[in-house]
């Protein structure tokens, strides 16, 4: 009877040493999960950041160009205005030309 209590003791250890080794083969798995876990969430993180980050500039590069073109198309408005100015005045001269003409021959 000694000899079959010590083989079912044994049966047991070995039984418990076989889980002990599946849980902590278990648990190095869970480790190893969650340590890419981790991983994956601080890239998708700086990923964001970076992202945001290029967004912004894009925003202040589209502002800077919205502001150049309105500037620009300012310029070349007053300077068609200045131009369509000297346009009129030189009709307004050449009618006074041709009027002064009429009254010479007539």
């Amino acid at each position: 009877m000694n000899m079959v209590c010590q083989a079912m003791i044994a049966g047991d250890i070995h039984a418990w040493e076989r889980k002990n080794l599946q849980n902590q083969r278990f648990t190095r798995l869970q480790n190893l999960v969650m340590k890419g876990y981790q991983k994956t969430k601080n890239i998708k993180h700086r990923i964001t950041e970076k992202f945001q980050e290029h967004e912004k500039k894009i925003q202040e590069v589209d502002l800077k160009i919205g502001y150049e073109i309105n500037k620009r198309v300012a310029e070349i408005l007053r300077e068609h205005e200045k131009s369509a100015k000297r346009v009129s005045e030189s009709l307004e001269k050449l009618d006074v030309k041709i009027d002064k003409r009429k009254t010479e021959i007539q």
